[in-house]
């Protein structure tokens, strides 16, 4: 892909001042500067997002006219999609209220119009709802028997606060304008909360009353019940922060965020209310603080008041150090995703054993894998398509986990020094809990006459301390501007 024209898209987007100008830097680049950027176009949500940008300045002519008929075409198959989810979506609430099951829509129809103006501009392929835990039981047996099936939970790999559903078998991969087509299946997910503890490490205190506020909203004659303004946010910023911590996000969720906080700028009420809720526990305005800061790098959203990085605690400063130097590098990686994100995940995670074995799994996932596709048709062609579509899945997914581990082997020690020459202490350092047979990090310190803490007190500064199966090559610790994201 062409990281310049990814670049040039974020700016055509920003939410802030007029589109006129940054769109002519699109010009500039040649059809076949477009052709390699399309597939991370597609992936990152922004396709349909630019289309609308360029049909609003009336600038259609700034693109080569294959990639303005294809993003057409991407448009009017997302409309047809569009369409058939609304009756989908209408069926399921119907029968969700015929039961009186107790829920909320989350994402998808319920972002109109405070983060998006237009549906039809979103890559969306599943309905999530928020559902009561005495109600759970009985939106399973609506959704069964609305022809959905339940996926069978993996323990350990799987958040055991949701339950995902699907609607069908896919005999192929998405990609292209298949990705916006109609033929492909959607998922239904009931959230029990609003964050799921069992997978990241992070326990969070969030609101458990959400559903005792839900308000209802119209969209195209549909009413169903979505959370209130302040427990929608938070609901926005956590799940950006679970795909950041997975890796990848899609940036279109930055943009629409961006677009609120835009919207609501001036809305000092709004912003008092949302504070409150925020500061009932330690990790959350760090988490807000975090998904704001990439909204504003990415696409010039405005921070509202309290809700900085730099100026916080010591993990906020680290945040913001992160975004700094790995955050456009981290939103250009196409998906799955880059392990950059380990880097801010450990400033989460208290307990250094904790943050061993999570990282260990991050980084070596020895599992089975999903299935990616099953043959739509019961004969040999089909499952032979099937079966190379799986092989490609699992040959993608090891490539991934190796290209990430070496990008966290690379990238480790240079980040801890480059918090430390920012004055950035960090809260544990990874390795110096004492193994079997090993020498404490006091012991090893002691040899050379200070301990850690007389370190400390003498000003010197501290390094990692490392096992020798963590020890990794030295990294260096440019910024983006410096030396720009790896091709």
């Amino acid at each position: 892909m062409n990281h310049d024209l990814a670049l040039a898209i974020f700016r055509s987007l920003a939410v802030a001042g007029p589109p006129e100008k940054k769109l002519r830097r699109l010009k500039s680049f040649s059809n076949r500067d477009w052709q390699r950027t399309f597939p991370w176009l597609d992936e990152s949500g922004l396709a349909l997002e630019l289309l609308n940008v360029l049909d609003r300045a009336n600038a259609r002519g700034i693109l080569p006219p294959a990639i303005e008929k294809d993003l057409s075409v991407r448009l009017a198959n997302n409309r047809q999609r569009l369409a058939a989810m609304r009756g989908e979506f209408d069926l399921i609430n119907c029968a969700f209220e015929g039961a009186a099951v107790e829920y909320a829509v989350l994402k998808g129809f319920s972002v109109v119009p405070a983060y998006t103006p237009d549906p039809s501009l979103r890559s969306q392929h599943d309905y999530d709802y928020l559902v009561h835990t005495s109600s759970v039981e009985t939106a399973r047996q609506v959704l069964r028997a609305a022809g959905f099936h339940e996926k069978a939970q993996r323990p350990g790999l799987d958040p055991s606060d949701t339950i995902e559903f699907t609607g069908g078998l896919s005999g192929c991969s998405a990609s292209g304008e298949e990705w916006y087509s109609a033929r492909i299946p959607r998922r239904v997910e009931l959230h029990l909360s609003l964050w799921q503890y069992d997978r990241d490490g992070i326990s969070l205190q969030t609101p458990k009353d959400a559903l005792s506020r839900k308000r209802y909203a119209s969209w195209e004659g549909l009413r169903f019940p979505v959370l209130a303004g302040n427990d929608a946010l938070l609901f926005h910023c956590l799940h950006a922060f679970h795909h950041i911590l997975d890796y990848w996000c899609r940036t279109s969720c930055f943009l629409e965020i961006a677009r609120f906080l835009a919207g609501r700028a001036s809305d000092r009420e709004f912003w008092d209310g949302f504070r409150s809720v925020v500061n009932v526990a330690g990790n959350l305005p760090d988490i807000v603080g975090l998904v704001f800061r990439l909204a504003s790098e990415l696409f010039e959203a405005p921070i509202p008041q309290g809700f900085g990085l730099a100026g916080g605690n010591r993990r906020s400063r680290a945040l913001d150090v992160w975004v700094r130097r790995f955050g456009i590098e981290w939103a250009l990686a196409r998906y799955p995703g880059s392990k950059l994100s380990l880097l801010l995940h450990q400033e989460f995670v208290e307990n250094p054993w904790a943050w061993r074995e999570i990282r260990r799994r991050r980084l070596l996932p020895f599992h089975g894998l999903d299935r990616a596709a099953e043959p739509l048709e019961p004969n040999m062609k089909s499952k032979w398509r099937a079966e190379r579509q799986q092989w490609r899945f699992a040959i993608a997914r090891v490539r991934h986990h190796l290209m990430g581990l070496a990008t966290y082997a690379r990238h480790a020690p240079g980040w801890q020094r480059m918090l430390r020459r920012r004055g950035v202490g960090t809260a544990w350092r990874p390795g110096s809990v004492a193994t079997p047979g090993s020498r404490t990090a006091s012991s090893r310190k002691k040899s050379h006459g200070l301990t850690h803490s007389e370190e400390s007190r003498a000003g010197r500064p501290t390094a990692p301390v490392f096992s020798v199966r963590d020890r990794v090559p030295d990294a260096d610790c440019l910024l983006p501007t410096e030396k720009g994201p790896a091709q």
